[in-house]
């Protein structure tokens, strides 16, 4: 069961799952707790919604989807940043044939990048995709964007995934890429004649899907036939006297696709 979600935390989700007309003019003090927020209540609505399901396929589809937003927060223990030793062992559960999760969707935070890894009987397919848009895709949109996910995909074998070596590599990464932001991936502007990273833009997502895609994990697997999906999405940028701007979360857009991904492929 999901802990009650304290009042701090009720605007920001109310204004990221339903995004009413008057939204915050300034990004969120602490985004990352709304965000835990976000995994625990999906993960609890949705073992609520599988009891009523009719059948006993769609029921176990619908509480591995649970299952795996329990992964996604257990990654991040009570830290506000994703662990390596937590995010290892998850891998390891994923890895090992009677897991009751099948996949792990992740949130690497500061490459704005999604990242579900999934297993299906001998495989354990990654993918990956941009989650907050551009400041002028949004901006010079009007009403939804249109947008396809995943970005791309790659799949390796599960002896190759199962190797401690392989695991250990791979969660100490995706931990650092997640708090660590990389030069040249921010849009730029200028500034007093020189040009300077803009903070207020999204980071460009390509040292997931250039290195760890198409170097890293390229080199050990092959590209799947994989299920893309089509997504209408809405967003806003706002900002009055802040030095960032208000944002629909990136999580909450991370457990949309990770929901329909998911059923579209098991249902």
């Amino acid at each position: 069961m999901a802990r009650a979600v304290p009042p701090a935390n009720v605007d920001d989700l109310v204004n990221y799952v339903f995004l009413p007309s008057k939204l915050p003019q300034s990004a969120a003090a602490i985004p990352i707790d709304s965000d835990l927020r976000l995994l625990e209540s999906t993960s609890a609505a949705l073992k609520d919604f599988a009891r009523g399901l009719p059948t006993a396929a769609h029921k176990t589809a619908v509480d591995r989807l649970a299952e795996a937003f329990i992964s996604a927060r257990r990654v991040y223990g009570s830290a506000d940043y994703i662990s390596a030793d937590n995010l290892r062992k998850s891998l390891k559960a994923l890895a090992d044939s009677d897991s009751v999760s099948n996949r792990i969707p992740l949130h690497i935070c500061a490459q704005n990048a999604g990242l579900v890894i999934s297993r299906a009987s001998e495989l354990v397919t990654f993918q990956t995709f941009e989650l907050s848009p551009k400041n002028k895709d949004v901006m010079s949109t009007a009403g939804r964007l249109n947008r396809i996910f995943p970005g791309c995909a790659i799949s390796i074998d599960t002896n190759t995934f199962s190797k401690l070596d392989f695991l250990t590599t791979l969660a100490n990464a995706l931990a650092k890429m997640s708090i660590q932001a990389v030069p040249g991936t921010q849009p730029q502007s200028k500034k007093k004649g020189q040009k300077e990273d803009e903070e207020r833009d999204t980071t460009n997502p390509g040292i997931i899907t250039e290195l760890l895609f198409a170097g890293f994990l390229r080199s050990m697997g092959t590209v799947p036939t994989a299920t893309t999906i089509l997504k209408h999405t809405r967003d806003d940028v706002l900002w009055e006297n802040a030095k960032g701007p208000w944002r629909r979360s990136p999580m909450w857009l991370l457990i949309r696709v990770t929901m329909q991904l998911t059923l579209s492929q098991e249902c």
